[in-house]
């Protein structure tokens, strides 16, 4: 069983005192790159009209910040606001959250807190109205200028470590919020296509792990020591899905295009 690094304090100290070189710092250790054709032909389909839902496998809680440099670049490229991705509320409260919102905004991600089921069957009716606004929000996102973005697993899950050593990998999607995405942004916005864009991340729980809820040592080292380390998150994203064209069971399809930008030990359920 992982323990607690015991820098973690160290870490939050030092990441909330200068997010801004934190961020930098982590970005010098994703490999992603920057100029995939991938990205020129969504941006392009965007440009004309299509609404992008980004969907990647969760591995980590810093799957958002690794996710914000794909959200960036296509800000950068097209017209669009930037992204909306569901994110937990109860999370919003943190002091990582705070620091890290201005920077996600400027990269063009904008979390829209929300409650799992579990947690709504514990709370009250305020809750229960959250949920609902956040919803309305993530729906209207393609008529004020905002694409999706979305981690389908909900959980990371897939992070965790086995105990040969390994990670679960992607885990058995327990929604069909993908095809619910879809069937409502095509009613809504009937004239405009939906497109999928599948992105893999692997490495992240190296970050910051999901069994601790906190830092791993390859990020003590790069966020405190300042250390020029090699890249250990790889960050990839795949051709652009038209939902239309799937024939098949739609969950499996669609993270089975993730599947394939993962190396063997990621792929997890969808192998």
């Amino acid at each position: 069983m992982l323990q607690t690094h015991p820098r973690t304090e160290e870490f939050f100290e030092t990441f909330l005192s200068n997010p801004e070189q934190a961020v930098e710092r982590i970005d010098g250790i994703i490999n992603f790159e920057e100029d995939s054709s991938n990205l020129d032909t969504l941006a392009n389909e965007i440009l004309e009209g299509a609404i992008p839902i980004i969907y990647a496998n969760h591995q980590s809680f810093a799957d958002g910040l690794v996710l914000s440099r794909v959200t960036r670049q296509l800000m950068e490229r097209t017209e669009l606001e930037g992204f909306k991705i569901p994110a937990s509320a109860t999370g919003e409260s943190q002091p990582l959250h705070s620091a890290l919102l201005p920077i996600y905004h400027d990269r063009g991600l904008f979390p829209v807190g929300v409650y799992t089921d579990e947690e709504l069957e514990t709370l009250g009716p305020d809750e229960q109205r959250i949920n609902r606004k956040a919803a309305l929000s993530l729906l209207k996102g393609p008529s004020e200028g905002f694409g999706l973005a979305v981690f389908p697993e909900a959980s990371p899950e897939g992070g965790i470590k086995t105990q040969d050593g390994g990670i679960r990998g992607i885990q058995q999607l327990k929604r069909d919020d993908l095809r619910g995405y879809h069937s409502i942004f095509q009613k809504r916005y009937k004239n405009r296509d939906v497109l999928f864009v599948p992105v893999g991340i692997d490495g992240s729980y190296n970050i910051y792990q999901p069994e601790t809820n906190g830092p791993g040592e390859l990020a003590v080292r790069t966020v405190c020591d300042g250390e020029l380390l090699e890249t250990f998150v790889d960050l990839t994203v795949g051709e652009p899905i038209n939902a239309n064209n799937l024939d098949g069971d739609f969950n499996s399809l669609l993270m089975a295009a993730v599947a394939e930008l993962l190396p063997y030990h990621a792929k997890g359920y969808y192998l």
